[in-house]
């Protein structure tokens, strides 16, 4: 996105259609003085309808209030309240409409029932004293506007590139990039956090899942880094012998791992990335560069040292270390201390 503000052209790809939307909006130009206009008629002349309050077909059944067992994540106000919002957001050109979808996504945890962090998601403290209400949902839509607006006054004058945002799987949608002078991104970690359940809230709510097959759908095109799906079975595609090794640990230890599918996904991850890396290997001509951020996981005692598998694995893709540096020390799991014993690296290859 920067590259873009700076007159470079660039390509995206993103799996998650709410976060491929919020890229988009950040490289669309908008006028911020005919957003803010439509976005008061919008406002102004809301109304709530039946349908808005209705749930969404294969939605989690404590999305609304009553929810279950007294559970919920939205009062039943700020639900209706975002719907229609949403749904009224359709009569707007097509940059204003996705601008504001994005927009309002970003204030719909603030005004839940829940946080959500590295740790997944929970309900606030006391949060049945503490709910927001349709007028609360109003007012942080109006100052995430504002903010917006300011954003697009501010950066208007900059020069622009090219951009396309592809929406799918990398594995697969790179295969629609032509050439590329570097590839820059941070893939998921193999520490069993689902982004896909990370955004579910903006995903039901924003309309980009309408039922339960969609959502299962769209979890399986993400990598393989965790174990809250059922992976498909593939051939081995990297070759390590630290992955070997590592996987062999965590078969030892499969009684004692908190999941017994891990010492698989573990294997399933680098091969995605392999597989991510072969197609880079078409894009890059030789001497160019792949940028990539990385972090490393522990299970059951075996430390998964991803950027030295990784190293290895990319010797016969075309792939040479050229540079690493450490950006920060992650913390490992509750269940091992919670010590900042896990590294999160930067690494750059060569296109050899």
């Amino acid at each position: 996105m920067t590259c873009r503000m700076l007159g470079i052209s660039s390509t995206s790809v993103e799996v998650n259609p709410f976060l491929a939307d919020l890229i988009e909006a950040k490289l669309s130009p908008v006028s911020p003085a005919a957003f803010c206009a439509a976005y008061e008629r919008l406002i102004t002349e809301l109304e709530v309808t039946p349908a808005d309050t209705m749930p969404i077909a294969g939605m989690p059944p404590t999305l609304v209030a009553p929810g279950l067992k007294d559970r919920y994540v939205f009062p039943a106000d700020v639900y209706s309240t975002a719907r229609a919002i949403l749904r009224a957001s359709g009569s707007l050109e097509p940059d204003q409409a996705r601008l504001l979808r994005v927009l309002l996504g970003s204030v719909l945890v603030p005004n839940s029932n829940v946080v959500i962090n590295g740790k997944g998601r929970r309900y606030r403290r006391a949060w049945q004293s503490k709910e927001k209400t349709r007028s609360d949902l109003i007012d942080s839509l109006d100052a995430a506007v504002d903010v917006a607006a300011a954003d697009l006054t501010m950066f208007s004058g900059l020069p622009r590139g090219k951009h396309k945002v592809l929406r799918g799987d990398a594995r697969a949608a790179l295969a629609d990039v032509g050439e590329a002078d570097v590839a820059i991104f941070s893939p998921p970690y193999p520490n069993s956090f689902d982004y896909t359940d990370v955004y579910n809230l903006e995903l039901w709510m924003l309309g980009y899942l309408n039922s339960a097959p969609d959502n299962r759908a769209l979890r399986h095109r993400t990598l393989r880094s965790h174990v809250q799906m059922k992976w498909q079975t593939t051939p081995r595609y990297a070759s390590s012998a630290m992955l070997d090794e590592t996987i062999e640990a965590l078969r030892a230890a499969r009684a004692d791992l908190w999941n017994p599918n891990i010492p698989e996904m573990v294997g399933f991850y680098f091969d995605d990335l392999c597989r991510v890396f072969q197609q880079l290997a078409r894009i890059l001509r030789c001497g160019r560069h792949v940028v990539v951020a990385i972090g490393d996981s522990q299970y059951g005692g075996v430390h998964i040292d991803v950027a030295s598998i990784l190293i290895e694995s990319l010797a016969g893709l075309g792939f040479q270390l050229t540079d690493r540096g450490a950006i920060r020390s992650m913390r490992n799991s509750s269940q091992h201390g919670g010590a900042f014993e896990l590294s999160e690296h930067c690494l750059v290859f060569e296109r050899v």
